[in-house]
């Protein structure tokens, strides 16, 4: 019973690395140039391409701007202070249902791995 408990927490390790990976790899495909940056579903299809054999993983994209020293959004269009354009940013969401091998008593036999990761454009 422990050695199938060590298996199953060995499953949820892997799988939340290929569903790190994924995300960075939706983020990289949307920075590689201005034109990818809305591409929701080009950041989308490189998170789910990367992640190989964790079918179920499903990706979100997003885009937004920021002027440089604030964490809150503004509208692309908009000029910040100093007249600076503001910052534009990508962002995907990868998540991966797991489901245990063993029940435990008092533990979810099921959950979702996710993983958020945001990235400047260039």
């Amino acid at each position: 019973m422990l050695l199938a408990g060590v298996a199953d927490l060995t499953r949820m390790f892997y799988y939340a690395r290929i569903v790190t990976n994924a995300a960075r790899a939706g983020v990289q495909y949307g920075i590689y140039s201005n034109t990818h940056w809305t591409d929701y579903t080009g950041m989308q299809n490189a998170a789910t391409a990367s992640a190989g054999n964790a079918n179920g993983l499903t990706a979100n994209a997003t885009s937004f701007c920021q002027c440089p020293g604030s964490s809150s959004t503004v509208s692309c269009a908009s000029t910040c202070a100093g007249s600076t354009t503001p910052k534009e940013y990508v962002q995907v969401t990868t998540l991966y249902p797991f489901a245990a091998v063993v029940i435990w008593p008092r533990m979810p036999s099921s959950f979702n791995i996710s993983y958020t990761d945001t990235m400047r454009v260039q």
